[in-house]
């Protein structure tokens, strides 16, 4: 690091992977205001101000109901397009070259079908590749306390060409607690079958049993968050061994009440053997960006400009698609 070169700077500028981030979550205040008001919809906030005061999380539900509220926003094919180009725009102001965005298509399925979701949603990636260079691929995720739900909407999905379309693996979210992934298997065993990967969240709201069940139960390869793996070493071990790739939100745990700042796993993680890349999760609503994240890596859990830099080389190796070639030329020297 130079004399003129802060760590901020050198966070802000470092090309970047980002492998766990929500398109829910990425909505813009501004941007909502300018969709609902085309849409008829009236909004509980007026401006950026209005739109923060609303960001306090105490409970869960909390963070639920303003990541619904942009969603409700999104009425029209065109709303989803333009929430791909401005996520698009959010990736080129921190120099991310690579993204895996996760979606929910339960949201929309009754406003419109999942062809022309689809269509928008790649229509908008296709302008975010042409006005940045940057590769946008999707992971749709079923919900786990709505099994009804998320089985219809996995049936729809089978039916598409879903390789076609830019899907490179499918998620699993919504509350843990008494909603265990076992419920899933078939579905996620079927999806195996046709060569889409497994990407669960779990080892946020609940324990390592939540993290093992999405091992064991559906084969995961990668893990959303995982953070509560450090409460059992055996666990550790296992994703050391088979270098499952946990993708760490720091900004979305402390927000959230996982953790505290002072408490975050993340160095323990990473002195275990993990696997550990960093992410945002859902930027606008917990505020942060990913060169954020990365220097919050660096200022408050000892990760050296090295060992950021080791993350992001590690996250290619832990891409669903078929581009790490393409990925490790746009990160040039890093890589």
């Amino acid at each position: 690091m130079t004399d003129l070169q802060t760590a901020e700077d050198i966070c802000l500028a470092m090309p970047k992977i980002e492998l766990h981030r929500h398109l829910e979550g990425s909505l813009r205040p501004g941007f909502l205001l300018l969709v609902a008001a085309r849409n008829g919809l009236k909004l509980p906030f007026s401006d950026a101000d209005g739109y923060c005061s609303l960001l306090k999380f105490r409970t869960f539900a909390d963070f639920v109901r303003p990541f619904l509220m942009g969603v409700n926003c999104l009425h029209e094919p065109q709303d989803m397009l333009e929430a791909v180009v401005q996520l698009g725009e959010q990736l080129a102001a921190d120099n991310v070259v690579y993204a895996e965005v996760t979606f929910t298509p339960q949201f929309y399925l009754r406003r419109f079908s999942l062809e022309t979701l689809f269509h928008a949603l790649n229509e908008g990636r296709e302008e975010v590749r042409r006005k940045h260079d940057i590769e946008i691929r999707w992971i749709p995720d079923l919900v786990r306390n709505r099994y009804d739900v998320s089985e219809r909407c996995f049936r729809m999905l089978m039916r598409c060409d879903l390789k076609a379309q830019g899907v490179v693996a499918l998620g699993l979210g919504g509350p843990e607690e008494g909603h265990p992934a076992q419920t899933f298997k078939a579905l996620f065993d079927e999806a195996r079958n046709q060569g889409i990967a497994v990407n669960p969240h779990a080892g946020e709201t609940a324990g390592p049993e939540s993290v093992w069940a999405c091992l064991q139960d559906l084969h995961a390869v990668r893990i959303g968050h995982g953070v509560r793996s450090v409460e059992d070493q055996a666990l550790l071990e296992y994703l050391k061994i088979h270098q499952v790739m946990l993708e760490v939100c720091i900004g979305s745990n402390v927000a959230l009440k996982v953790c505290t700042e002072d408490q975050h796993p993340l160095r323990q993680l990473r002195q275990a053997g993990c696997r550990v890349c960093l992410n945002t999760d859902d930027p606008v609503l917990f505020q942060t960006t990913l060169s954020a994240e990365y220097l919050r890596a660096h200022s408050h859990h000892g990760f050296s400009i090295d060992d950021l830099n080791y993350c992001v080389r590690d996250a290619v190796d832990a891409i669903h698609a078929d581009l790490k070639p393409w990925v490790h030329t746009r990160l040039g020297d890093m890589a």
